[in-house]
């Protein structure tokens, strides 16, 4: 994530922060301009248009909300079809770090010019589920399925998530790597399926026709092509195809953020 500069003294400030650490101005992100903007009051006037701190301000969120959004929420949380019930203090509680990643994605896919549009404002849109196995009681799995994105909030808990890299023999395995890798999904299929891309896709990355289910029972079981690390950027790329370009879109990701922070 790249530095950004408070509007009022210049020095550099975080991409969550909501009031400069050096001149206390309080600051809010303006998602159009990609920039910091001073926000000394509830609702503010930028280039002509008014806009408002996002309702989850007091949750830690300093994106500004534009007074006509048809969602009422920032840009980045609008992307929220389904969270947990407001009575769910344990689950708001994963939620409130999740959407710190979410933004964050959010902010990149942008930064790069990638087409995104949120689910209420087009049939081919994204959308993110953001429920916690916790308190529901009972198993969710993460993964996307056209244009929504399941996370699983209790993978915000720094402990549960280790057990599972652990389990999962992962070396990486982070709230914004899950987001980076299931957005893959997404823009394979809105990019890439069904195009003429299809074809180079297949002869980079396999025939994405092959039987997803039992491939990733074969993984599941162990097995992986020998020396795999030679064409593939993870072991779990080497289960389907379609699990090989989600790999390598979210390392592609990984890359460009930490280049962006140089």
């Amino acid at each position: 994530m790249r530095a950004f500069r408070c509007p009022n003294c210049g020095q550099a400030v975080a991409f969550e922060v909501q009031q400069c650490p050096t001149c206390a101005m309080t600051v809010g992100y303006h998602y159009p301009s990609r920039q910091m903007v001073c926000t000394p009051s509830q609702t503010i006037t930028v280039d002509g248009h008014g806009w408002f701190r996002c309702p989850h301000w007091e949750r830690g969120c300093n994106w500004l909300t534009a007074d006509d959004a048809e969602s009422g929420r920032c840009y980045a949380d609008s992307f929220v079809r389904e969270g947990p019930a407001p009575d769910d203090n344990e689950a708001m509680a994963e939620l409130d770090s999740t959407l710190k990643s979410l933004r964050r994605l959010i902010f990149e896919l942008m930064d790069l010019n990638l087409p995104i549009h949120p689910y209420y404002a087009d049939t081919h849109g994204l959308a993110f589920d953001l429920v916690s196995s916790k308190t529901l009681g009972k198993p969710v799995t993460i993964g996307h399925s056209n244009g929504v994105i399941t996370i699983d909030l209790a993978e915000s808990l720094e402990l549960y998530r280790e057990r599972l890299r652990i389990k999962l023999g992962e070396p990486y395995r982070t709230m914004l790597g899950h987001f980076r890798h299931e957005v893959g999904h997404y823009y394979e299929m809105l990019l890439v399926q069904n195009t003429p891309l299809i074809d180079d896709a297949r002869a980079m990355f396999g025939d994405d026709r092959e039987d997803y289910q039992a491939a990733l029972q074969r993984h599941y079981n162990g097995e992986a092509p020998a020396n795999w690390q030679d064409d593939f950027i993870s072991k779990y790329a080497t289960s389907h195809p379609w699990e090989d370009f989600a790999e390598t879109w979210a390392h592609y990701l990984h890359i460009t953020g930490t280049l962006a922070t140089i």
